[in-house]
């Protein structure tokens, strides 16, 4: 009974000291797909479902330092090693030094609240894991099929060929070179033929006005098949935090299939951005917060502008997300972001990155205009974009396809179109990307079982070429 009752009040002291130090221990999300950190509850992803459990990394922790006094971006890793080092037995793990200061590492929960205590740290946070459910309705050709429709006038191969109206890219353009010419693809995907119109029916096709070759696009996701024709020689891997030996490639899919929505030959917005893949969840979809911030971290440090970096993930709230995700963007850097799927009014409002006000957050619609049942709506959404029944390149060969749903696609879409205005207006900040997209959406066609919020459509096709 004595023993029982020191344990219990060393347990209070230890949780006493946790909270006095600023730090929050992970609380397991409800269900939905989840990066929560802290207390908050998840809310839904882009591709339909995710971390049921919602569970903490064992011994996993996030410690962020004060900025600028707690640490230059030249001191972290110095910093982290001497504060990981003072605790026994703990191991470091990622350091970031752009778009936040701080590091991953593994210790006990005492070692924690001791770090929490050094003047340096603002704060620390328990690592959580990250999971995408399985993909929305699918439907896969063989590898060896080729994919249609095709672009007009393009073979979607090698990421070399001209484009109609365009001249062939041969890697001699100057970056931030303007290429506002038009293009138009026959028998295009639904999705991409929705955002060039104003008003259904739909036409069959996708008009375009750059192809955006001197843009980014960066895919914090489950990595790329680079091979895929759909990429061309277009499509690298920049980083893979994952840790499991894939070194970049996707063993899962869902990165895949973002990559061709935004960027594809055949199904993507802006035909011949460069696709670059940031691999921070597993062949199971899978990762950690502490693994994204470190994907977050590298395209900070290390994307080549103009730039548009891809979250087409989240979940519940977590502040270390929300400052990684806007460090980045003070960086220069466009995000789009998932609104997640959990089909309620507000749920971006609480979900990470969904939540950041400086990204542009994307909920889904279907070929009819309707909000898709699962999307969430509501004041923290900033448009909606095509996320039913999306075919796109597939993991499985270097001609496959899929067919998803879920705002995973919609994201996508909206990474395509921030694309295609940078291709335009290639010195444009964040602000004015999101700005651009939002103030030229459609309105008045969005259809729910309320009225829609925001009403705003994405679409792709500027009054002025040159963008706003």
């Amino acid at each position: 009974m004595r023993r029982s009752s020191r344990r219990r009040t060393a347990g209070a002291a230890l949780s006493a000291a946790l909270l006095a130090a600023g730090l929050q221990l992970g609380v397991a999300p409800g269900a939905g797909a989840h990066a929560g950190t802290g207390s908050g509850t998840g809310s839904g992803t882009g591709s339909g479902g995710g971390d049921k459990a919602g569970e903490a990394v064992p011994d996993g922790w996030i410690v962020v330092l004060k900025e600028p006094a707690g640490a230059a971006p030249a001191d972290v890793p110095a910093v982290a090693r001497e504060l990981v080092g003072r605790a026994e037995g703990a191991r470091l793990g990622h350091v970031y030094r752009a778009a936040l200061h701080g590091f991953s590492a593994r210790m006990t929960r005492a070692q924690a609240a001791r770090t929490a205590a050094d003047p340096r740290v603002a704060l620390v946070r328990q690592d959580t894991r990250v999971r995408l459910d399985a993909p929305g309705e699918r439907a896969r050709t063989s590898p060896g099929h080729a994919p249609a429709p095709q672009a007009a006038g393009t073979q979607p191969v090698d990421g070399t060929q001209p484009v109609e109206g365009t001249e062939p890219v041969d890697g001699t353009h100057p970056v931030g070179e303007t290429h506002p010419v038009d293009g138009t693809q026959p028998n295009a995907p639904w999705g991409l033929d929705r955002i060039d119109q104003r008003r259904l029916p739909l036409s069959t096709t996708y008009t375009y006005r750059t192809t955006a070759p001197d843009v980014g696009v960066y895919v914090i996701d489950t990595g790329l098949r680079t091979s895929h024709r759909e990429f061309g020689v277009r499509a690298s891997v920049g980083v893979d935090t994952v840790g499991d030996g894939q070194d970049g490639d996707d063993c899962n899919g869902h990165g895949t299939h973002v990559g061709g929505v935004a960027a594809g030959t055949t199904y993507g917005v802006a035909k011949q951005a460069r696709l670059v893949a940031v691999r921070v969840l597993g062949c199971q979809g899978s990762g950690t917060v502490s693994g994204v911030v470190a994907g977050v971290d590298w395209v900070t440090a290390n994307a080549v502008r103009p730039a548009v970096a891809n979250m087409s993930l989240g979940g519940g709230a977590s502040d270390i997300i929300d400052r990684a995700v806007r460090g980045s963007i003070a960086s220069g850097v466009t995000y789009t972001v998932s609104a997640g799927s959990s089909g309620q009014s507000g749920g971006a409002c609480a979900g990470s990155p969904a939540r950041v006000p400086e990204a542009v957050t994307v909920g889904g619609s279907d070929r009819s205009d309707r909000v898709t049942s699962s999307s969430n709506h509501g004041k923290c959404v900033s448009l909606f974009a095509p996320g039913a029944q999306i075919t796109s390149a597939w993991k499985d060969g270097d001609d496959a396809t899929a067919t998803l749903s879920g705002t995973s696609m919609a994201t996508a879409h909206a990474a395509g179109a921030a694309a295609l205005h940078l291709g335009l207006r290639p010195a444009d900040t964040p602000a004015q990307v999101k700005r651009g997209l939002v103030d030229n959406a459609t309105t008045g066609v969005l259809q729910g079982n309320q009225p829609v919020v925001p009403d705003k459509l994405l679409h792709t096709l500027y009054p002025d070429p040159g963008g706003f």
